[in-house]
């Protein structure tokens, strides 16, 4: 998946999150360096709507990797099994495990 990352250059694996505008129905993905949290119960989540502020919802899509980038743009794969379980562990959210 190719996502726009101005503001994310220097993460080579992080937590992808969708964001979609209400009012336009203009999604984007970017790379962040913590999981998102609910907007009401503050609630640390890898996957799953995490509320909407400012006609802006938010989902969390799990954990990417880069794979290539470019000037505005950037390729990242899902991380999943082994690998996503260590990197949760080394980044410090071991509660974010996803059951087999």
């Amino acid at each position: 998946m190719w996502i726009d990352t101005d503001q994310c250059d220097d993460i080579e694996t992080g937590y992808l999150v969708k964001t979609l505008d209400l009012n336009t129905g203009c999604e984007c993905y970017s790379l962040q360096r913590c999981p998102l949290q609910t907007n009401l119960s503050h609630e640390t989540r890898l996957r799953g709507w995490c509320g909407a502020y400012n006609n802006q919802s938010e989902f969390a899509k799990g954990v990417a990797r880069v794979v290539r980038r470019l000037k505005r743009r950037t390729l990242v794969a899902l991380v999943t099994g082994e690998a996503l379980r260590a990197f949760l562990d080394a980044d410090g959210y071991p509660e974010l495990k996803p059951s087999i």
